[in-house]
């Protein structure tokens, strides 16, 4: 059932009203009776419908709901940080796919739920061994009246409001229709940044942004920005989690470009600290780190080890390699709406703009592909990188990563799908390739010879 923390699957094929109230119960079944969960989702219809079903399961074991509705979120995970509530669950549609719906489960410090946790749910449900209360004792479904003016607190409270008026910055945010509409351009003006706002209307539609209508919209934002003369321009994912950055130039900045990006600007506005970043992350953030007395945690790449990273103390930073960022001193959880605040104060103390920053990154060369690798095979297949690293300097955080001097090569088996992920990086363009053809070259004939070994 579960990839991670996360159950996903064909709306209304796979994922129907049935499937929803079953998983519900088996959900209820792990929580204590009496106990009280909050429950989320986008503004995609589907999803109301299949939150109301599962909450329906809910209920029958005796587990209160707390309903917020339609909700970004960060609002829901920086709630679960509080006390209250056991865990979460947020309703949503796939980024990938928009014929999917993906379910999330989150623990009462809003952290994805441990795979021991999605283990014992799956059980109940396959089992179908659910608790049913006495027909007098099933749960009750409540709202949170304040639950924005949590978050409207804490984010205004965790930001240099005076070095952001004094800047005034002028920003172009594309809200993408999302429940962030609701809060971020009113926080953002508050603090005394005049808010150019695209796609702010919130619509509870029948289908969300299929992925060809996100590039189209990032190419509109882009325009805008240079057109409007703004300090920078953000796009926020429709879930709230995800950000894209755009600098006031009008090039889109790409994942690993903007973790590169504020990193620098912490490593410039801060004194010490760390940098919380998965093992895939390019070697530049350790080098920006060295220059300003910061240190760089390396993690696991799966979003539970890096929000975990960000909950240790003087954790300035957790970044992703796919436009997540925290900015722990808020909250420990992933944030595109602190995230676009946080830059832009960042901004305004270091006196730089966002492609100054840019340009101050020294650029390396880093190379990354897939191959298909059957799940038998991975055991092996880390074997064989392990032995073949036993002459250089190895670490086994997650997967098996090479240091060779300044350049790197990892091996990285996904976590969710029979594929291998192959990542190099070096200062040379030729070199870098180089390195990635070697190690496919070996991983094509360590496959052949496990695959041998196994017939």
């Amino acid at each position: 059932l579960f990839e991670g923390a996360m159950v996903s699957a064909l709306t209304n094929v796979e994922l129907t009203p049935e499937f929803a109230a079953k998983l519900g119960a088996a959900y209820g079944s792990t929580l204590p009776k009496d106990a009280f969960i909050l429950a989320g989702r986008d503004a995609i219809r589907s999803s109301r419908m299949l939150k109301r079903s599962f909450v329906g399961g809910l209920l029958s074991t005796g587990v209160n709901v707390r309903d917020t509705k339609m909700i970004p979120l960060p609002v829901l995970r920086y709630k679960l940080t509080t006390f209250g509530e056991v865990g979460g669950v947020h309703f949503r549609q796939s980024p990938v796919d928009p014929s999917a719906t993906e379910i999330i489960f989150f623990d009462a410090d809003g952290i994805e739920v441990s795979s021991s946790a999605s283990k014992g749910i799956e059980r109940i449900y396959f089992k179908e061994n659910f608790r049913r209360v006495h027909f007098s004792e099933p749960g009750g479904i409540e709202e949170i009246p304040r639950i924005y003016d949590y978050y409207r607190e804490g984010f205004l409270r965790a930001l240099e409001g005076d070095a952001l008026r004094k800047a005034a910055p002028k920003v172009v945010v594309d809200l993408n229709h999302s429940p962030a509409s609701e809060l971020l351009p009113t926080l953002l003006t508050s603090l005394g940044c005049e808010v150019i706002e695209l796609n702010s209307h919130v619509m509870e539609s029948r289908t969300g942004t299929p992925p060809e209508q996100q590039q189209r919209s990032l190419e509109q934002l882009a325009r805008i920005v240079v057109t409007l003369e703004a300090a920078a321009g953000f796009w926020i994912g429709p879930s709230g989690e995800r950000v894209t950055l755009i600098d006031e130039t009008g090039t889109l900045l790409s994942d690993m470009e903007a973790l590169l990006c504020l990193s620098a600007l912490v490593c410039r506005t801060e004194k010490r600290g760390t940098l919380a970043v998965p093992v895939s992350a390019p070697q530049g953030v350790e080098n920006l780190a060295r220059e300003s007395g910061l240190t760089v945690k390396r993690t696991k790449a799966d979003g539970r080890s890096l929000v975990e990273a960000g909950k240790e103390r003087h954790t300035l930073l957790t970044g992703g390699m796919d436009g997540r960022f925290a900015f722990p001193a808020f909250q420990s959880n992933f944030d595109a709406l602190f995230t676009a605040a946080k830059t832009l104060e960042m901004l305004a103390r270091s006196g730089q703009t966002l492609s100054q920053v840019k340009k101050s990154i020294p650029l390396r060369q880093y190379r990354h592909a897939t191959r298909p690798c059957s799940w038998e095979l991975k055991g092996g297949i880390m074997r064989k990188m392990s032995e073949d690293s036993v002459d250089h300097e190895a670490s086994f955080i997650d997967g098996v990563k090479i240091s060779l001097g300044e350049d790197w090569v990892l091996l990285l088996p996904d976590q969710h799908q029979p594929l291998v992920h192959i990542i190099s990086e070096a200062d040379e363009a030729a070199r870098a390739q180089d390195l990635l053809a070697q190690y496919l070259d070996k991983f094509e004939s360590w496959k052949l010879e496990l695959a041998k070994a196994l017939k």
